[in-house]
């Protein structure tokens, strides 16, 4: 059984969302085109890895490699950090 609230979720600005989206955004254009690609269907969208590589029509390590990558280079960026890392 699961527990429901009447108190409702808590009320955010939108502009401190608008803020938000548009850091995210910013971040996400650091990395390359094809590898922002293979984030979003993943991550955005939820598209299974093997999904991926059918719809690109690459293989399936390169949509590993490329996921990867793109990981990697988020982690190096300090921005993310306060994203994941409060």
């Amino acid at each position: 059984q699961r527990f429901v609230s009447d108190e409702g979720l808590p009320e955010v600005e939108d502009e401190s969302v608008s803020n938000v989206a548009s850091e995210v955004e910013g971040l996400l254009k650091a990395l390359t085109a094809q590898h922002r690609e293979v984030i979003l269907l993943r991550f955005v969208d939820g598209f299974k890895l093997e999904e991926i590589a059918d719809m690109l029509d690459i293989p399936l390590g390169t949509v590993k490699s490329r996921v990867h990558n793109a990981i990697s280079r988020l982690r190096s960026e300090e921005d993310v950090k306060k994203f994941f890392f409060p």
